[in-house]
């Protein structure tokens, strides 16, 4: 597209070698730190989806199909909520407050693991499925504000590199959970095994909240002045 940041006056694009873009990126320590928190997010999502159903059927006696759907429906219809609550909001607050969208993160993260941990403790299934819904519309918020707080420190000429690497790394991490589960499950039983999903948010969390408040202004400038 012509009017892109990364293109020259001339029309002619300006190009950008891997060595470039990973010294960039990896001088970014926030960016590091938004990577590993996006991990935490990814390996709860991914032991979700794949448990979830399960313990459906063995709490509340559901069929597979009823489980599959209810696992997932409230979840999502609460996190579409979310994402458009979070992003409204923090677009218009970003105007005024350059830290917002790491903030959104670490609330989405932080505000939604207490119900990742209810969602195994009550014993109605509606109580379950409004865990699920809270549970989504933080989620719901943390996702509307992941790649544009990616954007915040890192150039407009390595994003995509840089989110293809985030994305790569957090579904790697995610790729463990189904099996640390499976684990926990044998030893200690399954709703002791979705209920920890909830330490891994509040790592998340907690990352996020110190890249804010020790690397964000620096790298956040650092864009500012280069760009």
């Amino acid at each position: 597209m012509r009017d892109t940041p990364n293109q020259k006056t001339s029309g002619t694009v300006a190009r950008v070698s891997v060595r470039e873009t990973l010294t960039h990126i990896a001088s970014k320590r926030s960016a590091l730190m938004l990577a590993l928190a996006f991990g935490c997010m990814v390996y709860v999502d991914v032991g979700f989806k794949t448990w979830t159903p399960t313990f459906l059927i063995e709490k509340f006696g559901f069929a597979p199909e009823k489980a599959g759907f209810s696992a997932v429906f409230y979840h999502f219809v609460c996190a579409f909520v979310g994402v458009m609550i979070g992003g409204r909001l923090t677009d218009r607050l970003a105007l005024h407050r350059k830290t917002i969208r790491f903030e959104a993160n670490a609330v989405g993260l932080l505000l939604g693991a207490p119900f990742i941990f209810l969602m195994t403790r009550g014993s109605s299934e509606w109580f379950c499925f409004a865990m699920l819904g809270l549970f989504g519309l933080f989620r719901g918020i943390y996702d509307s504000n992941l790649f544009a707080s990616l954007f915040d420190v890192i150039k407009p000429q390595y994003r995509a590199t840089a989110t293809g690497l985030m994305l790569s790394f957090a579904f790697l991490v995610g790729s463990f959970s189904p099996t640390v589960l499976g684990f926990f499950k044998m030893r200690f039983g399954l709703p002791f095994g979705l209920a920890s999903l909830s330490a891994s948010y509040v790592l998340g969390g907690v990352i996020i909240l110190i890249a804010c408040a020790l690397f964000f202004r620096k790298d956040y400038e650092g864009q500012k002045h280069e760009g």
